[in-house]
């Protein structure tokens, strides 16, 4: 059967489908997953990172360790 055979016979039986069918089918063809993002061959996005990088080596931002970071969370929420 040709691809447009298929279709052409998708097409009818998606027309006569009760709507549990309908939506069943939907469910099934929206669960796709859609092209996930490469950040690592986003230009602008590296060069992002490399700014912030520099940024904090050369002290314009003074950045936080992760034990700083750790612990303002943890005294945010006083666990």
């Amino acid at each position: 059967m040709t691809t447009t055979a298929k279709r052409e016979k998708l097409h009818a039986l998606i027309n006569n489908a009760d709507d549990k069918k309908v939506d069943q089918l939907y469910l099934i063809w929206s669960d796709e997953p859609e092209e996930s993002y490469d950040w690592q061959n986003d230009k602008a996005f590296l060069a992002e990172l490399d700014d912030r990088v520099m940024r904090v080596k050369t002290g314009v931002d003074r950045g936080v360790t992760l034990e700083e970071f750790k612990r303002s969370i943890e005294l945010r929420y006083k666990r």
